[in-house]
């Protein structure tokens, strides 16, 4: 039975921690674009709304810190060009400006695992996209950690939504 529950325990982790990295396989479509993503710096104050019985607190994060550091993270694991910026700049054909904002964060408890979902508002030169980032964990969680799990889910959502879009993504005609 011991075995039993470490092999459960040990396929939700892999199960959970995989679901991020299938998303971008195709790249190379986005790959030769610069995407600045600024995050609206008053979505700081959103706050986290709680759901269901838990114990415990942990420190509140900062939105804006928490965000830039899943853009570094998947800048990182990818080959895109990904850059944090705090002041927008003008779209061109080599530079995609990606407005953020929250629209709210939830964080749901259930009596083995918690949920955290994080529904985020992008805003490009050419669509307005609202894409809810998940994170679901079992056992404990930070605050912090979740919502950077939730907020990564959710930017490779979106970065999946833009290749499948790439198209429409050039700014001038050739």
């Amino acid at each position: 039975m011991r075995n039993f529950i470490a092999f459960l325990m040990f396929f939700f982790v892999i199960i959970s921690c995989s679901s991020s990295k299938q998303i971008l396989t195709n790249s190379d479509k986005i790959e030769n674009k610069k995407i600045i993503f600024i995050f609206e710096r008053n979505n700081d104050f959103i706050p986290l709304e709680k759901k269901g019985d838990h114990i415990g607190n942990s420190k509140t994060p900062t939105n804006s810190r928490v965000f830039e550091k899943t853009i570094i993270d998947i800048a990182n694991e990818t080959n895109l060009d990904l850059i944090y910026q705090e002041q927008y700049v003008f779209p061109s054909d080599s530079v995609i400006p990606i407005i953020v904002s929250i629209d709210k964060i939830e964080w749901e408890w259930s009596t083995f695992s918690a949920v955290m979902n994080t529904s985020l508002i992008y805003k490009s030169p050419l669509d307005t996209i609202k894409i809810t980032g998940s994170n679901r964990n079992y056992l404990f969680g930070t605050k912090k950690r979740n919502l950077y799990q939730s907020m990564k889910n959710g930017n490779y959502l979106f970065l999946t939504f833009m290749q499948n879009k790439q198209s429409n993504y050039s700014i001038s005609e050739e």
